[in-house]
């Protein structure tokens, strides 16, 4: 029996009714203002296969990942990561305080402190957040994060990715740039369960406009017994501001809904 790609997206249940912010215009400057608060549906996609091909990539010990200190503070915590990432090699980013640890080559990044809480605070007010409504605008979050690198005598410059040119992408964090990624709406992969014939792929869809940061990829690959590619499934690498999600799977493939895509620079 010659096997066949079997798509089946189910919408499950709603891991949380309420949803705080969703992604809106406002009236007055017909931008949209990123949040990240709200709530989560399970959706699983099952896809029958012969082979399976996977390419992955990470930056170096990825990007830091700080949760949210308020509903409406994503852009701050994304901004904060990038902040947190450079701090590495500009080391009074973050003044009298070193956001990662490393044995030998490895890097590990330090989960959120008064000094990082600090920084996602001063960026809570230098990108204008929860002016006029809840979230951040995309002009405000760069404004911000000029604003922040330069009071700290460092330079700000950013590469515009388009909505997302995905080997742009692939480029900048080849390149050890990661990525400020604005979405309308998002899901994260959760869990992949593969037989090796099969992979069912788990997944949390959000409606909210949300900010990530991308330090990688992942891109899977199907193929049928005459060895011709059924499906393609890609996915961002991403601190996703979520305590609970941590660096986790961006689904792109239709899943999420980008916006824009800035690689970041600070030297």
């Amino acid at each position: 029996m010659k096997k066949k790609i079997l798509i089946c997206l189910v919408a499950v249940f709603s891991l949380v009714a309420a949803n705080f912010c969703m992604g809106f215009k406002l009236v007055s400057s017909d931008e949209t203002k990123y949040c990240g608060s709200g709530g989560f549906t399970e959706q699983s996609e099952t896809i029958y296969y012969s082979r399976k091909e996977t390419t992955t990539y990470s930056i170096k010990g990825d990007v830091p990942n700080y949760d949210r200190l308020k509903d409406s503070s994503c852009a701050n915590v994304a901004g904060t990561i990038l902040i947190g990432y450079y701090d590495r090699l500009c080391e009074e980013l973050v003044p009298n305080y070193k956001t990662y640890g490393q044995l030998g080559s490895a890097i590990k990044y330090r989960s959120a402190s008064l000094e990082i809480q600090a920084v996602m605070e001063e960026l809570h007010t230098l990108m204008g957040t929860d002016v006029g409504a809840a979230g951040t605008t995309y002009d405000g979050f760069h404004k911000g994060m000029k604003s922040y690198v330069n009071n700290h005598g460092y330079s700000y410059s950013t590469e515009d990715l388009g909505n997302l040119n995905f080997n742009k992408y692939k480029s900048a964090v080849e390149n050890n740039k990661p990525v400020a990624v604005f979405l309308e709406n998002y899901s994260y992969a959760v869990s992949w369960k593969d037989s090796g014939a099969s992979e069912v792929i788990n997944s949390h869809y959000s409606t909210a406009a949300h900010v990530v940061v991308g330090c990688g990829y992942k891109v899977d690959t199907y193929y049928n017994a005459n060895g011709q590619v059924i499906a393609t499934r890609t996915y961002l690498k991403v601190a996703s501001g979520w305590f609970e999600y941590g660096i986790t799977y961006l689904c792109l493939d239709g899943k999420s809904s980008l916006d824009r895509a800035n690689a970041i620079i600070i030297q």
